[in-house]
Parts: structure tokens; sequence; C-alpha cells
């Protein structure tokens, strides 16, 4: 069973109506309205602020690198966004839009949150662990897909295919009918650097 199916609870905690009044008291800005689709952080983003729902929900997804983006969860009332990486300034992993009926949320920048982690105990240990859970989980949401083309890498080279297996990473072969197809690859090395490029 996944960290999803298991765990889901602790990745994405809904706090109760004492704990969002205290969590408000940390906040780093007014509550913000957000029509339906706005977008409130996008993948990449740095210093994304972490948006604690009061009303409606946020729709995170993440870059699948085959359709587009994928969704992971909507946040509701009592939710937050967030994951650890954004505690250090680093880039946000997903992208969070406003629901269908749009959202109110409440930012919390990384030096906020940070207060929040000292401040309360309580609060503080379920913010924690959702943000790691939601880190450690990532990494099996978001599995590598590489895709070669005819001129670049011949599905029958096996140095490839070894080399793409040895270091786990799973590949599909694309070979769009308008792209030309190249010489037959043999199997040695110098061919599989050359068109591995």
């Amino acid at each position: 069973m996944s960290l999803l199916e298991t765990r889901r609870h602790q990745l994405f905690p809904v706090l109760d109506a004492g704990q969002v009044e205290l969590a408000t008291r940390f906040a780093s800005g007014a509550p913000r309205d957000f029509a339906p689709g706005e977008p409130l952080f996008e993948v990449g983003q740095r210093d994304a602020p972490a948006w604690l729902v009061l009303k409606g929900s946020i729709d995170i997804a993440r870059r699948d690198g085959v359709h587009g983006d994928a969704l992971i969860t909507s946040h509701c009332a009592g939710q937050f966004s967030g994951e650890i990486s954004q505690l250090a300034g680093r880039e946000s992993l997903a992208s969070g839009r406003a629901g269908a009926d749009g959202c109110v949320a409440l930012p919390f920048d990384a030096a906020h949150v940070r207060a929040l982690l000292i401040g309360s105990a309580e609060l503080g240990e379920i913010v924690m662990r959702a943000f790691i859970l939601r880190r450690v989980g990532s990494s099996s949401l978001e599995e590598p897909v590489l895709f070669w083309s005819a001129i670049r890498l011949r599905p029958t080279s096996s140095v490839c295919k070894v080399s793409l297996a040895a270091m786990a990473i799973p590949a599909q072969s694309s070979t769009p009918s308008t792209i030309p197809t190249a010489a037959p690859c043999s199997s040695d090395l110098a061919c599989c650097r050359t068109n591995c490029r």
C-alpha cells in the first residue's frame, strides 16, 4: 500500500476550529479571496507561501511529464498547502489553484511557518509531519519517464536500455510517424554515447 493510502490523514490533516483560530495568529497576511481556477502558486516558484484554506478549496497538482498537470489532492476548509522544501525558500514541487467554487485562504510565508512550528507544539507537530510526509511521498508520486525518439536513440540499443534500467529510470519508446528513422544502432557503448545525448 502506498503512503497516500496508509497515511492520508497525516499527509493532508484537517484542523479543527480551535486549531484554525490558533494558526491565524501566525499568518503572514490577511485572508485572500481567489476566483475559481486562479493560481495561488506554481511549480518551481520560490518562496511560495503555505496557504490555510478558510473557505472553498485549493486543487494541488504536479507535473507528470506526459499529460501535463496531475491532481494530487484538493485541500478544503481547515487544510493547508506546502511541504518541507518551502521552509528553506526552495522551489515549490506542486502548483495550487483555487477550486471550482474559488477559495478564501490565509498565507504563511516561511518565516511565519517557522514561528508557528515554534509557537505551538501541537500545531507544529501536525504541520511538520505533513510537510515531511509530502516530501517523502513526492518521490513516489513523481516517477521520471524518459522518452527517446528514433533519431536520438534506437529502441533496439541494448546498452542504452541496460543503462536506463541500471539507473532505475523507467523508459518509454516514442517514435512518431513524422520523424524519419535513423540507421540501425549497434549495441556498443560508443554508439550509445553518441545517440543518448
